[in-house]
């Protein structure tokens, strides 16, 4: 294996092993689309229209978890959505 890349010296190990990684990172692509996806199906339209990307909602991700909404207000004790009007914690 040479030490800057990873990937071991002969061709035919090169190859398997690249080949192996695009696989790999293959499978996560194919994972994150269906968690997108799942996301999706469990959407409000009102969050579908806020949020068509399927990113996720909730506590720490910027964005309301009621609508889905990037658009939130914060200060020194709690936050709230611009869109819905959600008041949160």
């Amino acid at each position: 294996m040479t030490p800057d890349t990873g990937y071991y010296d002969d061709d035919y190990n090169l190859h398997q092993s690249k080949q192996g990684d695009d696989a790999y990172w293959e499978l996560v692509r194919l994972q994150d689309e269906r968690a997108r996806q799942q996301r999706l199906r469990g959407m409000t339209p009102q969050q579908r229209k806020n949020n068509p990307n399927a990113e996720p909602m909730g506590h720490f991700t910027g964005r309301c978890k009621r609508c889905g909404s990037n658009d939130l207000w914060d200060d020194n004790a709690h936050y709230g959505c611009n869109t819905c009007g959600a008041f949160l914690l």
